[in-house]
């Protein structure tokens, strides 16, 4: 039976529903299951679509998820995945009037008309022990929503839940990566990070948030100093914003330059 309940990852929205025919149309060819980009939201396992051919093009389980009861075939089964929560949490930063606040993005669990993913209360703790707490009420059944972890920088934020689901931990992963303890870029337009392997282009202004100030500087790269934020431990983040005005730039350094 041709598989019906798929989600695809969106980098704005989380995993949202898609249709076989959307999916037809963003991809021509083969996607193997192993890419990740599709997912069976009732077990949370990736799911490939066949290649055009005789046959209608579907979605399908590899061949060992297809041993296990899912789908429009059964109920889900339990089993750890590697699914919706390994993709890192989208974070963000927002800067106002010379200071920044950073914001951890939640999407909305997929849900059902009797039960979904749910807890009652979301705990995130910083490298500092500083924990922000939210209700799961406060997220909103579309898309993603942000919720703000402070101003101190943290490079790892550790997520734990109150009273969860037992099938909560296949969509929200308990620890998630924040800012690289040798400074971060952030596009100023979205306040987005960029994570590794990212791209930077010229002309467009970043933020850069690291822990030491900026050394020497490249010809063709401009800074302004934004804020700078002490922490407990006596260590100084320090907020720039960061851009090129060289047409040849094709990306930041992979290390942030420090004194």
């Amino acid at each position: 039976m041709p598989l019906t309940h798929v989600c695809v990852w969106d980098g704005k929205a989380g995993y949202r529903r898609v249709s076989i025919e959307e999916a037809c149309s963003m991809y021509p060819y083969t996607v193997a299951a192993n890419r990740g980009i599709f997912v069976c939201s009732l077990c949370a396992q990736n799911v490939g679509l066949t290649a055009p051919g005789a046959n209608v093009r579907h979605f399908r389980h590899t061949s060992a998820a297809q041993k296990k009861e899912c789908e429009d075939r059964a109920q889900a089964y339990a089993r750890a995945s590697t699914g919706y929560n390994c993709h890192p949490m989208p974070l963000r930063i927002k800067v106002a009037h010379g200071s920044y606040s950073l914001e951890l993005g939640f999407f909305h669990t997929p849900s059902s008309a009797t039960s979904g993913p749910r807890c009652q209360k979301i705990i995130i703790t910083d490298d500092n022990k500083q924990q922000h707490i939210y209700s799961f009420e406060r997220l909103s059944l579309e898309g993603v929503t942000y919720l703000n972890v402070g101003n101190i920088p943290s490079t790892e934020y550790h997520l734990s839940y109150d009273h969860p689901s037992s099938n909560l931990d296949r969509y929200w992963p308990s620890k998630t990566t924040g800012i690289n303890i040798r400074g971060s870029f952030f596009d100023c337009s979205t306040g987005k990070i960029l994570y590794s392997g990212s791209k930077a282009y010229p002309y467009r202004d970043y933020y850069l948030l690291q822990r030491r100030s900026i050394g020497y500087v490249p010809h063709g790269i401009s800074y302004e100093s934004i804020a700078e934020t002490r922490t407990g431990s006596f260590t100084t983040w320090y907020l720039y914003n960061y851009s090129s005005n060289f047409p040849h730039f094709i990306g930041f350094p992979a290390c942030p330059l420090v004194k």
